[in-house]
């Protein structure tokens, strides 16, 4: 007798992955990182158990949303998180440089700034969080802004 084990967590994920990339037709930012990490993800799965997910173009969706995301980048090195505005999301931006990290570590081709200037622009933020309304507060500011 002979028993082996297989992984069926692909074709557990196939349709609910495929209808999620083809529902998620908001251009905001949250919501293009997102296929970028489950497209990523995918691909890794796919690439790890050896099967091929031929109903979902995954470079396709990699490439599309990595295209809409370098569109919302600031020259600050920050993610707007809509079309047509021009400051920086604080809040979601370290998700949408999280993400680019990771693709970029699982081989995913993208422009040679994406990721760095959005670092650039996460310690800028760290260096100075009173910059945006959100940190008013003594305790929020940076050190240097609140001396006694």
């Amino acid at each position: 007798m002979e028993i082996s084990i297989a992984s069926n967590l692909l074709n557990d994920l196939k349709l609910p992955a495929q209808e999620s990339l083809e529902a998620d037709d908001w251009p905001c930012l949250e919501s293009l990182a997102s296929r970028v990490a489950i497209a990523t993800q995918l691909k890794v799965l796919s690439q790890r158990y050896n099967q091929s997910l031929t109903q979902i173009n995954l470079d396709s969706e990699i490439s599309q949303a990595l295209k809409q995301l370098q569109a919302l980048q600031q020259g600050d090195g920050g993610f707007a998180a809509w079309p047509g505005l021009t400051r920086s999301d604080p809040f979601v931006t370290p998700y949408v440089a999280s993400v680019l990290a990771r693709a970029q570590a699982a081989g995913v081709p993208m422009e040679a700034g994406l990721l760095s200037r959005s670092k650039t622009y996460l310690n800028q933020l760290l260096a100075d969080p009173g910059q945006y309304d959100f940190c008013q507060d003594a305790s929020c500011k940076d050190s240097s802004d609140s001396k006694p």
